[in-house]
C-alpha cells in the first residue's frame, strides 16, 4: 500500500560518524531547548 505522506531524509557522515537528518515531512517536535525536543521524539516519535 503506498502512502500519501513522505519523510524527507538526508544522510550524512562527519569524521567517521553517519547519521540521517530529518529535513522535512514531519512537524516540529515540542519543546525550547534541543534537550526537550530530542526528549519529546524520543517519547511521541521514536516509530520514525
Amino acid at each position: 500500500m503506498r502512502s500519501r505522506t513522505s519523510i524527507r531524509v538526508v544522510s550524512c557522515h562527519a569524521e567517521g560518524e553517519i547519521g540521517d537528518v530529518i529535513v522535512g515531512g514531519v512537524l516540529p517536535p515540542a519543546g525550547r531547548t534541543m534537550m526537550e525536543k530530542m526528549i519529546a521524539m524520543e517519547r511521541d516519535h521514536d516509530h520514525i
